[in-house]
């Protein structure tokens, strides 16, 4: 990150000078900014006067006109002649409003106190200390104190400044000027920015960390997560439970409508966590109202060293629990145990509103701290292969010698190389015609060879429109129309492609994110206003159709709301699925 000192370094102005009075001892062809007429005019000594120069300074001198255009955007020359005047003043004034983020008046004796700031939610100091602890950055870190420190030294330097405010600008007080030591006002300055950037250097490294630590889900260790024939698991919580929802289908399958706000719990608690490991918990979810959420609501959870206990002794990682009037979308939230307790979780759905239904369903809670597709409770996967086991027992004879044992199933047609086998390790066949056709019609393997392919390939290099470029692990760019960031292409072989994305802006704008297919048909769009320092994480999943075995092609779009603020993607993953 760019260092902040040009507002206070003094750089070699013998070609140029900006004051408000001559400067002494001049050389012939030296040259003066007269910055106490407007506009200011530039002169030249020829050796006994000062001259009016009537061509532009970048015509006489690129250079020295480069150097006038820094010195126009930074104090350094205030250090020079050791006063301030209302022109310097008014430069003042411009960098305590980018740091408290309001226009001070003239009449104003105090600058405000640094928590004045930090609750008032406004300017450089407080954007990039909220910056800090949203990353995860403890208030009691030396760099997060630090710019705390250097803003009150700033603060207390400069309302010790006389005869007037280093920030008045009044009419009144215009042809006063304050006197000042360069090498304190340099320094003073100088340590406030350092602070703001060593702080903004550990929130860039805190931000890369967690990206570096993240780990992928695990098994679900929740039951009775999709299809719902009854409220199995998920039980009463004071509001009569959840039910059964064959009118509201998600992938085919029922969902499970829960009242809002008691919501339900799940039956089976107090699931053992490990020590300093990541978590995620997660659902898809449908409002029949919008609702905000918050870090523990809808997806609500005891996390205790005592069984059946409330509270939650975990760090709250990060989470998206905002859901849609009447939209499907995953919500979820991920943490990390203590280091050194053991605790039990239990987790609920409950008060995602005042009032209405939430239907959900693939409720999953996982080892890991990447929000993934959901999978089924192993457990419940184990169980129905052995209904399945138990079902053949009771099937008519088939057409070949069938031989069911504690080693297995065997179907023999008399011939030594061809026959079938079931066992604890999988199923085998050799010289068998498998073919499994899914419940859409879809053949997903064809006389014993696979038809499906669910990868996903990206564009090498990158597709990438002009304006959008590399910016550390993102796409960036601050174009205001859309923009690739890359190209996709995919053998349509699942129903759904999943895009996990990461998406930011820069503060104080929004930007849109769209997927779209190689017609430029919109498949999915959001816009957003989330920082990186927000660590924001959506699962993007497409409805592609049928599948058709056939060739697809994707562009994953972006584009920001303003063209001074950047906005930034990065795609974790892609797949198919189901």
């Amino acid at each position: 990150m760019p260092k902040a000192t040009g507002f206070l370094t003094l750089i070699d102005l013998n070609d140029a000078l900006i004051s408000g009075s001559a400067p002494s001892n001049p050389t012939t062809g030296t040259l003066w900014i007269d910055s106490s007429v407007k506009p200011n005019v530039m002169k030249m000594w020829d050796g006994k006067s000062w001259v009016v120069q009537s061509l532009d300074l970048a015509s006489l001198d690129k250079d020295a006109n480069d150097k006038i255009e820094n010195a126009a955007t930074t104090l350094s020359n205030l250090a020079d002649d050791s006063k301030i005047d209302i022109t310097e003043r008014s430069y003042v004034k411009d960098k305590l409003a980018n740091i408290i983020g309001s226009v001070l008046p003239d009449t104003a004796n105090t600058l405000p106190v640094a928590t004045a700031l930090d609750s008032g939610g406004k300017g450089e100091f407080s954007s990039v200390r909220k910056q800090a602890t949203n990353i995860g950055i403890p208030t009691s870190d030396t760099n997060y104190i630090s710019v705390a420190t250097q803003y009150t030294n700033l603060k207390t330097y400069l309302e010790g400044l006389t005869p007037i405010d280093a920030w008045d600008t009044s009419i009144g007080n215009k042809d006063k000027v304050i006197p000042i030591n360069p090498t304190v006002w340099r320094d003073t300055w100088l340590k406030y920015y350092q602070a703001i950037d060593v702080l903004s250097e550990a929130i860039q490294a805190k931000a890369k960390n967690n990206v570096d630590e993240q780990t992928a889900g695990g098994g679900n260790m929740l039951k009775n997560t999709a299809d719902f024939i009854a409220n199995r698991l998920w039980g009463d919580n004071g509001q009569g439970g959840g039910v059964p929802d064959s009118s509201l289908l998600y992938n085919g399958k029922r969902t499970l409508r829960v009242p809002m706000p008691q919501g339900v719990k799940y039956l089976e608690p107090n699931i053992p966590l490990k020590r300093n490991t990541y978590y995620t918990y997660s659902t898809m979810a449908y409002g029949s109202a919008a609702g905000n959420g918050t870090t523990i609501t809808p997806l609500h959870f005891w996390a205790h060293t005592a069984k059946d206990t409330a509270g939650q002794m975990v760090e709250i990682i990060k989470y998206d629990q905002s859901f849609l009037s009447k939209q499907w979308k995953r919500l979820y939230v991920t943490f990390l145990t203590p280091k050194d307790k053991d605790l039990y979780f239990s987790p609920y759905i409950f008060n995602g509103m005042a009032t209405g239904t939430l239907n959900v369903i693939e409720m999953a809670f996982q080892e890991g701290s990447i929000v993934t597709g959901w999978t089924e409770n192993p457990d419940e996967v184990r169980e129905k292969i052995e209904k399945i086991q138990t079902d053949l027992r009771l099937t008519s004879p088939l057409p070949t010698t069938i031989t069911l044992d504690s080693n297995g199933i065997t179907a023999n047609t008399g011939k030594s190389d061809s026959f079938a086998r079931m066992d604890y390790r999988g199923i085998y066949a050799k010289k068998g015609a498998v073919h499994i056709e899914r419940e859409d019609g879809y053949n997903l393997i064809i006389n014993g060879i696979a038809n499906f392919d669910m990868n996903v390939s990206s564009h090498e290099p990158p597709f990438m429109s002009p304006g959008v470029n590399y910016s550390a692990y993102w796409y960036a760019t601050r174009n205001t129309t859309w923009s690739n960031c890359n190209y996709f292409t995919l053998k349509h072989t699942g129903r759904y492609l999943v895009f996990a994305l990461s998406l930011a802006i820069d503060p104080g704008s929004s930007a849109q994110v769209k997927i779209t297919d190689v017609d430029g048909k919109d498949l999915w769009y959001t816009m957003h206003s989330k920082t990186i320092a927000d660590d924001y994480y959506v699962n993007a999943m497409v409805d592609i159709g049928v599948p058709t075995g056939n060739m697809k092609y994707i562009y994953l779009k972006l584009a920001s709301n303003s063209a001074n603020h950047t906005a930034y993607a990065r795609l974790l993953s892609a797949w198919q699925e189901r």
